[in-house]
């Protein structure tokens, strides 16, 4: 289902992230409010900014636990699309946290600084693509 707004699958699915105990509604008011805040705070185009922002967010390996001989490895495997994506989505949701500000402001900023490359969510993706880098060793234990 698309968005109301945009006509995009994808901004419906973080609607549907953004969304607490079933209220869409609240949520579509939110993200929407943020997207307003953006282009009357920031002036520019807010569409073009998310988009922006999910591309710097995205993270194509996930590390697994495997347990061999006793140990435990933490072994990189590559993510399927929709997944890639909804781990951009969670990871944006989970930082809007830091902010102590309105949820619409919080989440305009984060959109914001994301796609200029420096906020939580993109020094947290950063972390996740350097401990993949480090485990690339174990890569083989995987079947």
């Amino acid at each position: 289902m698309k968005d109301f707004f945009y006509k995009k699958k994808f901004i419906n699915k973080f609607i549907n992230i953004l969304m607490k105990s079933g209220k869409k509604n609240i949520a579509e008011k939110i993200f929407y409010k943020s997207m307003i805040y953006i282009r009357n705070f920031y002036k520019i185009n807010p569409y073009n900014t998310f988009i922006e922002c999910i591309n710097k967010t995205k993270v194509f390996f996930e590390l697994k636990n495997r347990k061999v001989g006793g140990v435990v490895f933490k072994i990189p495997s590559q993510m399927s699309k929709k997944r890639i994506l909804f781990t951009s989505f969670k990871i944006i949701k989970e930082s809007i946290k830091n902010y102590n500000k309105n949820t619409y402001i919080s989440l305009g900023e984060e959109i914001y600084n994301t796609s200029l490359g420096e906020s939580a969510s993109v020094k947290k993706v950063n972390d996740l693509k350097k401990n993949t880098e480090n485990n690339k060793a174990f890569i083989h234990l995987l079947n």
